[in-house]
């Protein structure tokens, strides 16, 4: 008895694509310009950026394999003349994959699109005695929780019978033989957790 190949394949992908649409900054433009003697002038352009990502992902991948097999039990009894009494062979070859794939793709492609715009601040054709100030300001803040968690569990129970053959009140026989037991078992887990 030949078992062909037995393939479990599971690939579970927990993608999260995020992206940040770039909102559209206009120019700004702040200028202390023609001012008057002995004044005070202030100019300020402030631009703050503020993104939050909480990124959960959770797999949990559960197999349980139970394989039987049984060859024999062939009976040869009262004959003159008999054969041999042969088991069949029992060939099993489990294969096994597992792959997840946590990843928040994109993450840092979408930070992409903050913009401050174009800022420009100057001072010009001040009067005299007279204080000017202009300034620019911009803010980035980022805050990134990511969370990944596998859990993978595996349990084969494979069980192979050959033989239990019987040969008697023959005159004449032939050989008793039991077939062959042969396995193979490769099980591969790939877990990629990554930004």
């Amino acid at each position: 008895m030949k078992l062909a190949r037995l393939v479990a394949y599971l690939s579970v992908a927990l993608v999260l694509a995020l992206s940040v649409a770039g909102a559209a900054y206009a120019d700004n433009d702040c200028h202390n310009d023609t001012t008057g003697p002995d004044s005070n002038n202030e100019c300020e352009i402030e631009v703050e950026n503020d993104a939050d990502f909480d990124i959960d992902n959770d797999a949990d991948f559960d197999a349980d394999l139970d394989l039987d097999f049984d060859t024999g039990h062939n009976d040869v009894e009262k004959n003159t003349t008999a054969g041999d009494n042969k088991s069949g062979s029992v060939d099993v070859d489990v294969e096994g994959e597992v792959n997840i794939d946590q990843n928040a793709g994109g993450l840092c492609d979408c930070l992409e699109g903050w913009e401050s715009g174009d800022n420009n601040a100057s001072n010009q054709n001040t009067g005299p005695y007279s204080n000017n100030e202009t300034e620019i300001k911009v803010e980035n803040k980022l805050d990134v929780d990511v969370d990944n968690d596998a859990d993978v569990d595996l349990d084969v129970d494979v069980d192979a019978d050959t033989g239990q053959n019987d040969t008697e009140m023959n005159t004449t026989a032939g050989d008793t033989e039991s077939g062959d037991v042969n396995f193979s078992f490769k099980w591969t887990t790939t877990i990629n957790q990554s930004l």
